[in-house]
């Protein structure tokens, strides 16, 4: 399959149109990168890798990204080959990150991994822990697994939180209604329940006792 077949721009007149250095592009990068990962992780599971990550070797074409260079992928280094391109990429996007493309080249990694702290400034917040771990940890991760994950983590967590804050609203609203009244006041805790007895029951006990006393003398006579 070649170019022909495809239309839409090489990333390099992809990255003409777009402003690295502009916040309301940042969601297209971001994006774009999120997309080339996933097309790259469809090639590997065709048996594929991508030979090249040159600019003028990738197509951008509606949603879809197309690699103009690629090569079978054999079983004896098919781990370290799939490896290779997710560094490669990662290396790629921090590149186009820190505009400073030409200054990163995968095989020197000790140099991207002594300056990551450097290039992370330039690098979404929310991506950072990712190409850190590619960079600093050699962590074998697509980059769409990583975002699919943080997204349903982000979800499960605001699902705790709302769960937390319906639970807390709920038990709020009995223990507020309970400690609205003298009594529940009283009986809030253990040592008020024996307050409670003191101030209230036995002046009833009394009460009750003063009645009854003359009942049982007059019966009893």
């Amino acid at each position: 399959m070649d170019n022909s077949n495809h239309e839409g721009y090489t990333l390099k007149e992809w990255l003409l149109r777009h402003n690295i250095n502009k916040d309301s592009d940042i969601s297209d990068f971001k994006n774009l990168f999120n997309r080339m990962d996933f097309s790259m992780k469809k090639l590997h599971q065709s048996g594929k890798y991508v030979t090249s990550f040159h600019i003028e070797d990738i197509v951008i074409f509606g949603e879809g990204v197309y690699y103009a260079k690629t090569s079978k992928l054999y079983l004896d280094d098919q781990d370290y080959m799939i490896h290779r391109n997710i560094v490669y990429l990662s290396c790629l996007a921090i590149g186009i990150y820190g505009d400073c493309l030409g200054y990163i080249h995968p095989d020197y990694m000790s140099n991207i991994r002594d300056n990551f702290s450097s290039f992370s400034m330039f690098i979404p917040e929310d991506v950072v822990p990712y190409y850190k771990g590619i960079i600093e940890r050699d962590s074998n991760v697509y980059l769409s697994d990583y975002v699919k994950s943080k997204i349903e983590s982000d979800i499960e967590r605001d699902r705790n939180i709302l769960d937390q804050g319906n639970s807390s609203s709920n038990h709020k609203g009995i223990s507020t209604y309970s400690k609205s009244t003298f009594v529940g006041r009283l009986l809030a805790d253990d040592s008020n329940k024996a307050a409670f007895i003191q101030l209230v029951l036995f002046p009833v006990i009394i009460f009750l006792l003063a009645i009854l006393i003359p009942i049982m003398i007059i019966l009893g006579m």
